[in-house]
């Protein structure tokens, strides 16, 4: 396996934290979103939090299944996507015990 340079490899990203995050907040009306890039400005890892009424009596896996289908396009240049996706009282549950950043 070629390694390539990290230079080279960050000259071909096409998504951002802020495409990300506008793409998350319309497609599921979110009251709050958190997208972070983790691979210092690659584009290719990313952490996401959102919020939403939406996820409203679904499972975690619908949720993010939900989350991989708004994302498909990206997913294809994305390597890796940790995501939390919370209904509007399970944010302000985590926020009270401290834990809605982790």
């Amino acid at each position: 396996m070629t390694a390539f340079p990290k230079f080279l490899l960050c000259a071909f990203v096409m998504v951002t934290s802020n495409d990300l995050s506008k793409k998350l907040e319309e497609a599921f009306n979110a009251t709050y979103v958190q997208v972070e890039d983790n691979s210092d400005g690659c584009g290719n890892k990313f952490s996401v939090i959102v919020v939403s009424a939406a996820f409203e009596g679904q499972g975690l896996l619908q949720r993010q299944r939900a989350v991989n289908e708004v994302l498909r396009d990206e997913m294809a240049t994305i390597h890796a996507l940790q995501m939390k996706t919370w209904t509007p009282a399970q944010f302000e549950q985590k926020k009270s015990q401290g834990s809605a950043e982790n």
